[in-house]
């Protein structure tokens, strides 16, 4: 799979939200699925494939 678009946000705050606040407003805005006459489609998708977690945390970081 290639990624057509992405967009990257570097903040110079500490991040306010714990993980499961992030879980919660990351399912809010999940992308969903495109129709057949669908030209795009825009919104959050787990970042590895087979789970449903929106947010991974792993060395203190969150994903």
């Amino acid at each position: 799979m290639w990624i057509k678009n992405l967009t990257v946000f570097l903040g110079v705050e500490p991040f306010p939200w714990s993980a499961a606040e992030l879980e919660e407003r990351l399912e809010q805005h999940r992308c969903p699925p495109c129709g057949r006459q669908s030209l795009s489609s825009e919104g959050f998708v787990p970042p590895l494939k087979g789970e449903d977690r929106m947010v991974v945390v792993a060395d203190g970081f969150l994903y």
